[in-house]
């Protein structure tokens, strides 16, 4: 996936995405957040989560105070990569903000059912976390989405439930601590969730 470019006005509307907006919807097979469904149309429209929608109005807010906003790295899978992206958050004196997000790291999978867009979707919903793309189970435990689809037996089931997706516990927390810790020069960058066991750290 090519570098992923968008910004939201003072009013939290989108008002640009660049080219790679299109070819990583390609690569998600995800048509319904077209360029063109998507410039003018208010951020949280497609940000559905509750949980999300709060860390994302937070981190927002710092980066419109004029406190800097490090770059930290999270999981985006696709159907069939496993990846590492790296995100930026900018604001500027009109109040507006800018994301740029680049893939760092990536590798291979088997394509998953679960995660394509095409798929027949039953009414159950199962949730998966937007930053490490873990998956919640019954019992509270959030695994690798992989561990999820046997562990619920996804692949004997047609069709498929749908995946909604939140944050788990863990990267909620460490999202909070992020935002309300002191910056000191040199700081580590933040990653949210682990990568798999031999993910590469970069290309």
């Amino acid at each position: 996936m090519d570098r992923v470019c968008y910004s939201v006005d003072a009013l939290d509307r989108v008002t640009t995405v660049s080219d790679g907006w299109a070819r990583a919807l390609r690569d998600t097979s995800n048509d319904a957040l077209a360029p063109s469904d998507v410039i003018g149309r208010p951020l949280w429209d497609l940000i559905k989560d509750p949980t999300v929608q709060h860390l994302y109005r937070s981190v927002m807010a710092r980066a419109r105070s004029g406190l800097p906003i490090p770059p930290f790295s999270f999981r985006c899978d696709t159907p069939d990569r496993q990846q590492m992206m790296r995100m930026e958050i900018r604001a500027d004196e009109t109040q507006a903000v800018s994301f740029e997000v680049q893939v760092v790291a990536s590798q291979a999978r088997l394509p998953l059912a679960l995660l394509l867009s095409e798929t027949p979707r039953s009414q159950q919903v199962v949730k998966m976390c937007a930053w490490c793309q873990r998956v919640a189970l019954p019992d509270a435990r959030w695994v690798e989405v992989e561990e999820a689809v046997e562990v619920l037996e996804f692949l004997d089931v047609a069709p498929v439930p749908i995946v909604s997706h939140g944050i788990c516990p863990a990267c909620y927390t460490k999202v909070m601590f992020e935002l309300h810790r002191k910056l000191e020069d040199g700081d580590a960058e933040t990653t949210f969730g682990s990568p798999p066991q031999g993910f590469p750290r970069r290309p």
